[in-house]
This record gives structure tokens, C-alpha cells and sequence, in this order.
């Protein structure tokens, strides 16, 4: 149960450190990914929609966008967005291709970090 409580809190300031490194652009995240939740882009949605009891889908609506502008805000750092790769349509590649060097340059970095951790546990039980 205690472990709960420690995951629970390290999450929240994981989270409150976020919204203080991203604050100065949290409104038009806000903004912007309401934006996309909400867009109409037919009728028979929209007819749908109104359907629906107002702040019902407004509250749903909310939580979805404080959700989606979480992960944004985790993807825009610069530690992980340095590990994002963006497939470019003008360019000559295929789309197969940028995938399997991303899933490539992902396994790499990961065999890399597996290898630190090995050395620098053989390391240490060395010395005991």
C-alpha cells in the first residue's frame, strides 16, 4: 500500500514539474488540443454530438485534453525529443524504411544501456 503512495506522488511531481517547464505554453496546448478533440468534421458527428448532454462530453472532452497535453508536454522535452523521428513525405525514403532505422537506432541505444549497466554491476560486485 505504501508503494502505491510513493508511485502516486511520483507521478504527480513528475506531472507539476512538466506543467512548470512547459507553463508559458500550457493555454495554447490547451487551446489547440481542444481543438483537434472537438473538430467537426461531419455532420452526422455533429448531430451525434449534439445529442449528447452538454457537460457530460464537455467533462469528457476536458479530461481527454489534459491527458493528450501530458504526453505532449512528456514528448516536447528535450531528452525525449531528441529520440523522436519524424517521417518527411517530400523526401526520397520510404516510410518502411524510417521505421526500421528508428526501431534499429532504438535497439542500439538500448543493447548500449544494458551494456553500462552490466559493466557497472560487474564492477561493483568486483570489489566486493
Amino acid at each position: 500500500m505504501k508503494t502505491n503512495y510513493i508511485i502516486y506522488y511520483s507521478l504527480l511531481l513528475f506531472f507539476l514539474r512538466l506543467e512548470e517547464k512547459f507553463n508559458e505554453y500550457k493555454d495554447q496546448l490547451k487551446k489547440d488540443v481542444c481543438g483537434i478533440i472537438s473538430h467537426d468534421d461531419d455532420d452526422l458527428s455533429k448531430t451525434k454530438r449534439e445529442k449528447q448532454s452538454p457537460n457530460g462530453s464537455k467533462d469528457r472532452t476536458n479530461s481527454e485534453a489534459d491527458t493528450v497535453i501530458h504526453q505532449v508536454m512528456f514528448c516536447l522535452q528535450p531528452a525525449v525529443r531528441s529520440n523522436i523521428t519524424v517521417f518527411n513525405l517530400n523526401s526520397d525514403s520510404y516510410l518502411s524504411e524510417t521505421i526500421f532505422r528508428s526501431i534499429c537506432r532504438g535497439e542500439l541505444v538500448y543493447f548500449k544501456d544494458l551494456l553500462i549497466i552490466q559493466i557497472y554491476t560487474f564492477q561493483h560486485v568486483k570489489d566486493f
